[in-house]
């Protein structure tokens, strides 16, 4: 579980990214995206470890060397989920409720001030 919450940090990052009308998109930060491109190819070499490297496990604490690859799709498919599941959260459903608490403020100001 702890790569996809290494995930979760960097979806997480790109999401609560403040966009327009307040700020410049992401992508115009160099660095940013850059470092966010670097940490997203590092878990996926993580996740799928192509090169069988030894530092990633250590037999003589039981952990297996071979993971089976269903088990690295189904974390891959989990990270996945957990993705989307974050960006409808932040994309739309708290704008809407930022909203409608605006638009509520708003009118409890109106009448106060009447």
């Amino acid at each position: 579980m702890y790569l996809v919450s290494i995930y979760q940090y960097c979806i997480v990052a790109l999401v609560f990214i403040v966009g327009k009308p307040f700020r410049k998109p992401f992508y115009t930060n160099k660095w940013f995206t850059g470092s966010l491109v670097f940490l997203m190819v590092v878990n996926l070499i993580l996740t799928y470890n192509p090169f069988n490297w030894r530092a990633l496990y250590d037999k003589s604490y039981g952990i297996a060397a071979d993971i089976p690859m269903e088990w690295r799709n189904y974390l891959m498919s989990l990270i996945i989920v957990n993705s989307v599941v974050t960006i409808v959260w932040e994309k739309f459903i708290v704008q809407y409720i930022s909203q409608k608490w605006n638009e509520y403020k708003e009118k409890k100001e109106i009448a106060l001030g009447e």
